[in-house]
């Protein structure tokens, strides 16, 4: 990798600036710099408190800030960053950026309610190549009325972001008021957010980071006690969100949403995540709510471990989807449950045990309204039971919805439901071959007569059909 321009560059020590507060001495350090950029060097102020009022505004290019190893107390924004091939570090949890009174104005005009932020990018042109790292946010401050709160926050129409890199931080309570009080620790805002890596980054009592971009990858963090979906990628009407990775995080607690979201999502991959406790789901993978072409698409779901889910362990509305070797365990509904609009989803090799929340619960489900189908659903090899004292998970698969059609059970597990391994119980042109079902196992297709098929080749080609168990290859589970 070239060496950054800046480390080619002066030095300025920005203790020896003495006119103003902290901020203001930091902007006469990088301000001295030449055009070409250079290394703002602040660690000499020590580790005592300190008070800043003034935003420090990095607008020239090819600048390093190295922050002091202290409690840095700003009553304002305490960065707003609108220049490109910016670093700014600290000397790890030594060095905080803590909010403190009401801020002067608010920091996104873009959002309805009132905003608060500790660093904003790119409010006034488009940035490209920041690194943010090494030092602590704390938004844990005096209620300032405000409803949306963010630690590091980029979310300008008209400026996008791209080419950053956010790691080694620990962000922490920039929730605010109100009833329907938002924000995030980490947003990068509006649809050109683009190539950026999120990683090693731990957040309590916010919702950790949400990008609205392409080629973003979020990986190695960890989230506690999150108040909103705790990791995620959002598209909007008219535009996916592309190639987003989500791997290798864990979230304990959610206080609502999800552990992970994608919205409007193409060509990613949700894998290796853990996730205990979420309000809601945890993982939902959706759309909008506007309609056709604004499904997410092409993305797989693996090797996730989630325990004790408020709602879904996973949450599927889309289209060619790949769910495979996940874990679901005392889900609150359904384990996995393949929503409206869905098609071409393919389950495979998961286990879910025991849902165990209130009505009726369901390890695997496709479920429609009436205006909306779901199709060519294929749920193959898992293991969905309930191992229990006294069970409550009522089937391992449940297939409803007048809508649901082309959907198939192969070869897949069900032990110790209450009422059954599974049911179609509505819909048309299904599919169960080799299924065991409480130590019994089929040999021989079954079909639903949705409303006559004699085979599975009466409707589906025989060449896109999965290799069907032989005799004998599908066994009980060993007593």
């Amino acid at each position: 990798m070239a060496t950054p321009l800046w480390a080619q560059q002066s030095v300025r020590l920005c203790q020896q600036f003495s006119q103003g507060d902290f901020g203001q001495r930091v902007n006469d350090c990088i301000a001295s710099l030449p055009a070409t950029g250079g290394i703002g060097d602040a660690t000499g102020f020590g580790s005592a408190d300190i008070r800043q009022n003034t935003t420090i505004a990095i607008t020239k290019d090819n600048v390093q800030l190295r922050l002091p190893p202290a409690r840095i107390i700003h009553s304002g924004v305490a960065i707003a960053v609108n220049a490109n091939h910016v670093d700014i570090g600290g000397a790890g949890n030594a060095t905080v950026l803590k909010m403190a009174g009401r801020q002067a104005s608010n920091c996104n005009a873009r959002l309805d309610n009132y905003s608060v932020c500790s660093i904003t990018v790119a409010t006034t042109r488009a940035v490209d190549n920041l690194k943010i790292h090494d030092l602590e946010i704390d938004g844990n401050a005096p209620e300032q009325g405000a409803v949306n709160g963010f630690a590091i926050q980029s979310n300008t129409a008209n400026f996008p972001l791209s080419t950053f890199e956010f790691y080694n931080l620990y962000l922490h309570d920039h929730k605010r008021g109100g009833a329907s009080a938002g924000g995030n620790e980490i947003q990068t805002g509006v649809s050109r957010t683009g190539k950026g890596r999120i990683h090693h980054v731990t957040c309590r009592n916010h919702s950790c980071a949400i990008v609205f971009g392409d080629d973003i990858e979020i990986t190695d963090n960890q989230a506690f006690n999150s108040d909103d979906d705790a990791f995620g990628a959002v598209g909007g009407p008219g535009w996916m969100v592309n190639r987003i990775t989500l791997a290798n995080n864990q979230v304990d607690g959610t206080t609502e949403a999800s552990c992970y979201r994608l919205v409007n999502g193409r060509n990613s991959t949700i894998t290796g995540n853990r996730c205990k406790n979420p309000n809601f789901d945890g993982v939902t993978v959706d759309d909008n709510g506007t309609g056709p072409g604004n499904y997410t698409t092409d993305t797989t779901i693996a090797e996730n471990n989630i325990v004790a889910p408020g709602r879904n362990g996973i949450t599927i509305q889309g289209q060619r989807i790949t769910v495979t070797d996940n874990t679901v365990i005392n889900c609150s509904i359904d384990g996995i449950a393949v929503n409206d609009n869905s098609a071409n989803v393919r389950v495979e090799r998961n286990t879910v045990n025991a849902c165990n929340g209130p009505g009726e619960k369901y390890g695997l489900k496709v479920g429609s309204s009436p205006r909306n189908r779901v199709t060519d659903v294929w749920f193959v090899n898992n293991s969905s039971g309930d191992d229990q004292a006294r069970p409550t998970q009522v089937y391992g698969l449940y297939v409803g919805g007048a809508n649901s059609t082309r959907i198939y059970a192969i070869g897949n597990n069900f032990q110790g439901n209450v009422a059954g391994g599974y049911i179609f119980a509505a819909g048309t042109q299904q599919l169960a071959d080799g299924n065991c079902v409480n130590q019994l196992c089929q040999q021989d297709d079954r079909v639903r007569d949705r409303p006559t098929f004699k085979s599975s080749r009466s409707f589906y080609p025989a060449a896109q059909m999965p290799a069907r168990p032989s005799s004998g290859a599908v066994k009980p589970p060993a007593k």
